[in-house]
């Protein structure tokens, strides 16, 4: 069921995009590599302040995505 409802989910998505000329595609992959871009940029503080990323809590984490957002850009173009 959920299943079904995740798929309707993401047609309707992909039908927005398209109405918007948008293509889903280069959406996703830009996405993507904001997603991994930002993770990297976490890795390298943790690395250069000695911490690990399974001993850091939720709160840190959540500080340095944003501050990774600030870094890198929000890429909003």
């Amino acid at each position: 069921m959920i299943e079904h409802e995740l798929g309707d989910l993401l047609f309707a998505l992909t039908s927005l995009a398209r109405h918007l000329g948008l293509d889903t595609e280069t959406a996703l992959r830009k996405a993507g590599k904001r997603f991994s871009d930002r993770f990297r940029y976490i890795e390298t503080q943790l690395a250069q302040n000695g911490e690990d990323i399974h001993a850091t809590s939720p709160a840190r984490l959540e500080e340095l995505w944003q501050e990774a957002k600030q870094a890198l850009g929000e890429h909003l173009g």
